[in-house]
Parts: structure tokens; sequence; C-alpha cells
């Protein structure tokens, strides 16, 4: 389930907050090894941001990704995600490809028994398919932590910079916060 919040400001600079289009989705781990992992997800998002303030698209869209992740030796790693979406009206919202790409290096307490500290750096780009459109490459450094022993539950905040086309593009502050409720409670 994904409900984003995004506080976004329009041309004159008035500033609309509020949550976006809501996403339910099921990932599926199609290959695990003890240091990698390929999966694949299927979403559809639901259009009940408000999209005439930039909340949301307006229209309901199916997305689906693929991800394949790699532990490096020393606590380092390497993510990789490729998608798209397939928004249900054309003629409103295009459809896109993206990718992502991430490395970072892990840190842990306790001899692994305590909190998980994962500073990384994110290059994220997409496509739209309309014709001239350009490709958007946007860099992420950002911090990943664990919030208790178990490690289920974690939070991570970053600064998305476009790297192209960044006129009309602002810089965002991103967070997320990911509970894998199969491992035990919130708390």
């Amino acid at each position: 389930v994904a409900v984003p919040f995004a506080s976004v400001h329009d041309e004159s600079g008035t500033r609309a907050t509020g949550v976006g289009d809501v996403g339910l989705g099921w990932k599926r781990v199609l290959f695990a090894s003890r240091n990698s992992i390929v999966s694949g997800q299927g979403e559809i998002v639901f259009p009940v941001g408000n999209a005439d303030r930039g909340l949301g698209s307006g229209v309901t869209t199916f997305a689906a990704f693929a991800s394949a992740a790699q532990i490096l030796p020393a606590a380092s790693f390497v993510q990789f995600q490729i998608g798209t979406d397939q928004p249900t009206s054309t003629d409103e919202v295009p459809r896109t490809l993206f990718w992502r790409a991430a490395v970072g290096k892990s840190f842990r307490e306790e001899a692994g028994l305590g909190r998980l500290w994962s500073p990384m750096f994110e290059v994220v780009s997409d496509h739209d398919f309309i014709a001239g459109a350009a490709t958007n490459i946007d860099v992420v450094p950002q911090f990943q932590v664990t919030l208790n022993r178990r490690q289920h539950v974690r939070v991570n905040v970053g600064l998305e910079i476009p790297a192209t086309n960044a006129a009309g593009r602002p810089k965002q502050l991103v967070f997320y916060a990911l509970w894998d409720w199969f491992d035990g409670g919130l708390f």
C-alpha cells in the first residue's frame, strides 16, 4: 500500500498539501539467494489525490516493475528497478518508463543486532511516451535507518535533485517509512 503525502507549489507560489493518488500493489520474489534477490510487482493506483492542485494524476493507472539487488563485499549493496506506468487515459496522463539505481553501504550496531544505518546514492530517471518528451534524470543522496533491533521498521530521508531538465523541476525532500509486518508489530 502506498499513500503519498506531498506539499507542492504552483506557478503563482500557492502551496497545496495533502494525500496523493493511493496505490495498492502485490510484490513477489522471483529469485533469491543469500546475497541477491529479483522481484516483480504489479500495482493499481487510484486517483484519490486532487489533480487540480498537483496532488494526483486524475486517472487510474496500472504499474509494473522488476527489481534486483545484490549485496557486495564490505556490507555494500547495489539495487536496480525498471518499470512502467500505464494510465487508463493517455489523453490526460502519458505512459511512462522509469528506472532507478542505488548504491550504498550499511553500518551495523552491536554486532548486527542493533540499528542498521545505510547511507546511499540513487539515480532516478523517467521518460514519458509522447513525441519530443525529454528524459528526466535526478540524483538522490539519502539515508536509511532501522528504528528497532529487529530491523523490520525503517525510515529513509533524502534530497531529490534534478540533474537534467531542471527548469520547473525543484529539489524535493523525500521520505518514506517501511514496516515488514510479517516480522513483528510496529512497536
